[in-house]
């Protein structure tokens, strides 16, 4: 097999896209098999939300499967759903783990075994379960000792993690990949280990190297054949210059996890056996760290509170739900979802019920990032709790159609009315997009918000439940103003009622559409909600296609109330997408 691997530490946006850029033209060139990446890579992603949205949706090109060690900076937020759900954050690119918390072992469908992580779970080594590569976010404790390499390269035994340096004592691997300390590129005398395999060490300068170290490298391309499919004699050749284990002295961590192997791409189910969340594996078999399991190293940090002694996911700080004020709320306080008094929204038990009817399996919806079904040179923008994106088939000709959805998979406004952080970033969707309108559009049009839900029929629950998305389509500032009298008349000949102030129906099952219309210069009327007559027909029919309807209409293009009508190539949706990108810019 051919492995390139690289480092980068910058974060800035142009050295992030001339570094993939690289590796790809050394790709064309060489037809690597996959390609490892340590040093910090999402230190560029999270400092810039316009690159990440790029990198998500494969804007930014890496044309072989690529794995990732986690460095010093986190995955953005916008990135994790993605890892959460699959392991992949952007096409062909596979996440190996938090150097911090997790560890474990991922096998290729070629078979070449993969370790990552400071710390590795107890279990026998045998000979077939070594490591091909151990790719490492930092350089190992120890690594220079013995090494008149790395002494000419001035880099000495004091310098490096101790938690990396035992791991690798454990793990034994043949090639250990991981930055150097220094700005130069060191390739150390391999080194025998104590059951006699040999461990090659290669320390990689940074990405964009130093100017006055131009030539240092910053990758490493190599032949290596998967341990699985080799003898033990070949395993057990020792190299001419091979020195004794510059980590003999330190404690190690010994063996690795059995792996699951599953190939170079992961299911979507069971996100809580994902291999970059779980602790020691990837896949349903994998399990969380727990309380269960053992404590954690000394170095190991918890996120959520900073304290040492117990992994996040038994974390004290976590378990009391965000926002929940402490003890009973007044007396006139009346939960806005049981209408009973003696608890907050946040801690209402008919919350969880409510929500039970409404789960679906997001690898099969069409909006969650997760989803394979999702199309991702549609999206615009991912923020923390929800994502602007294109619409197909939009009643707009230059692009200003679009979908603010949010990134977890709920069905409608009525399950979120306790997620404040969801719904003040929907708001703030909104007013950008208003604000853009004013600047970018002369207030020649104005965004319409819409919200349709579908409803949860008795009986078929599960195939009705929706995504909740906010459809935004632009219109002529002088239709708008007498906009929401239009909806109020189609909703009568369609047998729909309108709901008081903009209150949402008081059975979540029950369908809706949801419509905000901006007045230039007259002020914001509350939303206008349509709905099902509670005593109505029960046989009566919710046309999900109602508001796009009314929205064709008065637009003068009935013919676009279907929006498979009003499709392009995927070609042109990437070209409107770039530009809607510059105009909420």
């Amino acid at each position: 097999m051919k492995v390139l691997a690289f480092c980068i530490t910058s974060s800035a946006s142009s050295d992030f896209e001339a570094c993939l850029s690289k590796v790809a033209s050394m790709h064309s060139k060489h037809n690597f098999d996959l390609a490892v990446a340590t040093g910090d890579f999402f230190g560029a992603l999270a400092a810039s939300p316009e690159l990440c949205v790029r990198f998500v949706s494969g804007e930014i090109s890496v044309p072989l499967p690529l794995y990732i060690a986690t460095g010093q900076t986190a995955p953005p937020s916008k990135l994790a759903h993605l890892i959460r759900s699959n392991g992949e954050a952007a096409p062909n690119v596979f996440v190996l783990g938090d150097a911090q918390s997790e560890s474990g072992v991922f096998e290729t469908a070629d078979g070449l075994r993969i370790a990552f992580g400071e710390t590795v779970a107890e279990n026998s080594t045998t000979k077939t379960k070594v490591a091909d590569l151990f790719v490492a976010a930092a350089f190992p404790l120890a690594a220079a000792s013995l090494s008149v390499l790395a002494e000419a390269k001035g880099i000495t035994p004091s310098v490096g993690s101790p938690a990396v340096a035992a791991a690798a004592k454990g793990i034994r691997p043949r090639y250990l990949v991981c930055p150097s300390p220094s700005p130069s590129f060191l390739e150390r005398e391999p080194f025998r280990n104590d059951n006699n395999s040999t461990t090659r060490l290669v320390a990689l300068a940074a990405f964009p190297p130093a100017p006055s170290k131009s030539k240092e490298r910053w990758f490493y391309a190599f032949n290596i054949t998967p341990a699985k499919h080799m003898d033990s004699a070949a395993l057990a050749v020792i190299p001419e210059n091979a020195t004794l284990s510059p980590f003999a002295a330190l404690p190690s961590i010994t063996s690795l996890p059995s792996s699951n192997a599953r190939g170079t791409k992961r299911s979507a189910e069971g996100a809580e056996g994902n291999f970059f969340w779980g602790g020691g594996g990837f896949g349903p078999d994998a399990k969380k760290k727990s309380s269960s399991s053992s404590a954690p190293p000394s170095h190991y940090v918890c996120h959520a509170c900073k304290q040492p002694g117990h992994w996040i996911a038994d974390c004290p700080a976590r378990q009391a739900p965000r926002g929940t004020p402490s003890g009973p709320p007044p007396d006139d306080y009346v939960c806005n979802i049981c209408k009973e008094k003696g608890h907050y929204i946040s801690a209402c038990p008919s919350k969880a019920a409510k929500r039970q009817h409404l789960d679906r399996d997001p690898s099969t919806c069409w909006f969650c990032l997760s989803s394979p079904n999702i199309e991702k040179h549609l999206l615009i923008d991912i923020k923390d709790e929800c994502y602007i994106a294109s619409s197909k088939g939009g009643l707009s000709e230059w692009g200003g159609h679009l979908l603010i959805v949010p990134i977890q998979h709920v069905a409608s406004r009525s399950e979120v009315l306790t997620e404040e952080a969801l719904l003040q970033e929907i708001t703030d969707c909104q007013t950008l997009i208003r604000q853009k309108f004013i600047e970018k559009r002369n207030a020649e049009e104005v965004p319409v918000f819409v919200e349709v839900f579908g409803g949860i029929p008795q009986g078929d629950a599960v195939r009705r439940v929706q995504h909740m998305h906010i459809q935004v389509v632009p219109v002529p500032t002088d239709i708008s103003k007498t906009l929401r009298q239009t909806f109020l008349d189609a909703a009568g000949s369609a047998g729909l009622v309108g709901m008081p102030e903009g209150m949402l129906p008081a059975d979540p099952a029950t369908p809706y559409v949801r419509i905000e219309v901006e007045e230039m210069g007259d002020g914001v009327e509350p939303p206008l909600v349509l709905t099902m007559p509670v005593n109505g027909d029960p046989r009566a029919f919710f046309n999900l296609q109602f508001a796009r309807r009314v929205l064709a209409d008065v637009l003068g293009c009935p013919e676009k109330a279907n929006w498979k009508n009003c499709t392009v190539s995927t070609q042109e949706e990437g070209k409107l997408t770039k530009e809607m990108k510059k105009f909420l810019a």
